[in-house]
């Protein structure tokens, strides 16, 4: 049986799919909308110097 995957990449999510290639049918699917809620490799801010 050959599988296909599908990707739908959004800005705050991300969906799939895998569908039997043969007879059309899906396999499964689903959506994860948890993955962007904070940006990875984002510092956290700094305090800013103070004022002269």
């Amino acid at each position: 049986m050959k599988k296909v995957l599908g990707l739908d990449i959004g800005i705050r999510s991300v969906g799939w799919g895998i569908i039997d290639h043969e007879t059309g049918e899906i396999i499964d699917d689903g959506v994860c909308l948890s993955l962007f809620d904070k940006p990875v490799g984002t510092p956290e801010p700094r305090d800013s110097p103070p004022d002269p």
